[in-house]
């Protein structure tokens, strides 16, 4: 094995890692100060590369139609492409968001309830909180089964939630 190759791609892995943080930090500084064309045009390579914070910041600015034409299926896409990435609840909560409100997809408070939970399993409060309001919107047998999927898509690392 050669260790000096080893060593050599994991030095360039990290400076990517390194440059994809600094391009996610100019695109939130631009956003911040409303330049939202830039904060798209720097998170978009990043999002196509698999980098999940930057997949869910630009469905956020399509959610939102900031920087480009609203756009919830495409918000979805994005939000479904992050929530791949374990331990990341941010596009769990804006899944669950989207179909409790029924953006871009039909509303179903059952897939609602779903990311919800998987938000909060994730460690998001704000997801428990809401899964348990919209509860109270459901009757047992929907609970139940967005339990279940739930479990499932658990298991499978997102893939099996319906």
């Amino acid at each position: 094995m050669n260790w000096k190759w080893i060593s050599i791609v994991a030095v360039v892995f990290c400076m990517m890692r390194v440059a994809d943080a600094g391009q996610l930090e100019d695109g939130t500084a631009a956003h911040d100060r409303g330049d939202y064309t830039t904060a798209v045009r720097l998170w978009r390579p990043l999002a196509d590369q698999g980098v999940a914070q930057a997949q869910f910041l630009l469905g956020t600015m399509y959610e939102n139609g900031k920087g480009v034409t609203q756009d919830y299926g495409e918000a979805m896409k994005l939000y479904r492409r992050a929530a791949d990435y374990p331990g990341y609840a941010a596009p769990l909560y804006a899944l669950g968001s989207m179909y409790a409100k029924g953006r871009g997809v039909t509303q179903d408070y059952v897939h609602a309830y779903i990311w919800y939970n998987l938000a909060a399993t994730s460690g998001d409060y704000a997801g428990g909180m809401l899964r348990d309001g919209l509860a109270k919107k459901m009757t047992p047998a929907q609970i139940e089964q967005a339990q279940e999927i739930s479990k499932r898509c658990q298991q499978s690392k997102h893939k099996d939630c319906g």
